[in-house]
């Protein structure tokens, strides 16, 4: 079951009320992830987590990346990525800030790139972000002008129990 909150939402941001991106943050175990794989298998799309998303990008970087097509194997260029992304009826991102540098409290060069990219990317088209981190947090984590592009958005605040242990 979506929390009411968050249903409440995602119907403004589907009828155009409300600005993306969707900004979805609270404890662990209290149903984001739920909420955003149900609306990729809903609407379609990707689902990655921010850590899977820098990865993948920096694997087609160093040209690491293979897809299957036609029965071939081929390599996959970083512009492939992009332009799915970009042409994604909805893209959702997990975990954001979720793997850090435990020296420097923040995320590598290169996923703050990638998450910042995509956010431009996907300015106006459906994006969900979700995270245990607060948008201060975030700040720490990123930095402002990440916050500021979430920020821009709908942001959801779940609460609760997590489903998986009850506290």
């Amino acid at each position: 079951m979506i929390d009411p909150t968050l249903r409440e939402s995602m119907n403004g941001l589907i009828q155009g009320k409300l600005p993306w991106p969707l900004f979805v943050y609270g404890p662990i175990g209290t149903g984001k992830t739920c909420a955003g794989l149900v609306l990729v298998d809903h609407a379609g799309g990707f689902f990655y987590t921010a850590s899977e998303w820098a990865r993948l990008l920096n694997e087609a970087n160093n040209g690491m990346l293979f897809d299957k097509v036609d029965q071939e194997i081929r390599k996959v260029s970083p512009q492939t990525l992009w332009n799915g992304i970009s042409k994604a009826k909805l893209v959702v991102i997990d975990e954001l800030g979720a793997r850090i540098d435990a020296k420097s409290e923040k995320v590598s060069e290169h996923a703050y790139e990638s998450i910042k990219e995509l956010i431009d990317l996907r300015y106006g088209k459906p994006l969900v972000l979700l995270s245990n981190l607060t948008l201060p947090q975030v700040a720490k984590v990123y930095d402002e002008r990440v916050v500021d592009r979430i920020a821009a958005g709908t942001i959801v605040n779940l609460q609760g129990k997590s489903r998986r242990t009850g506290q």
